[in-house]
């Protein structure tokens, strides 16, 4: 493959109150690791995988604006998921990725909510995969030299 064009990401505020932490069945608070909040986490996380692929770069002219609508989950038996809506911007153009990423619940409270913030690092990655996929973002890192 030949070059890529490299990108800068910039956080937006998010659409709710972004505190890192979601009670859960009353049972437990879940939170992220070191008390980030939601929006830390995940724009980090982009930054790195973008990274891996060397196309981040602070000082690239193409930027790529991220702005969480929603992250919640739910750990009702049979529909334990983590909802990620994210809304992109590239050049311009938009994209909105809305994730359901689904997992193994339990009976008990306290091991559901375990469960359930164990899961937000597989819930982001299935967001990632969704987001990479996204045909306008594809084109926009390919190389236009």
């Amino acid at each position: 493959m030949g070059n890529q064009e490299k990108v800068k990401v910039v956080t937006q505020a998010p659409a709710f109150k972004d505190e890192g932490s979601i009670a859960c069945r009353g049972a437990a608070i879940v939170e992220l690791p070191n008390k980030q909040n939601f929006t830390a986490y995940i724009s980090s996380a982009l930054i790195k995988e973008l990274t891996a692929a060397d196309l981040a770069s602070e000082t690239a002219d193409l930027v790529l604006a991220i702005k969480l609508e929603k992250v919640d989950f739910s750990t009702t038996l049979g529909a334990t998921n983590w909802f990620i809506d994210g809304r992109y911007g590239i050049d311009s153009q938009m994209i909105l990725v809305s994730t359901v990423y689904n997992d193994r619940s339990s009976y008990f409270g306290t091991k559901a909510c375990d469960n359930i913030a164990a899961y937000f690092q597989k819930a982001v990655s299935a967001h990632f995969r969704q987001l990479f996929s996204e045909p306008v973002l594809r084109q926009k890192l390919k190389s236009s030299k």
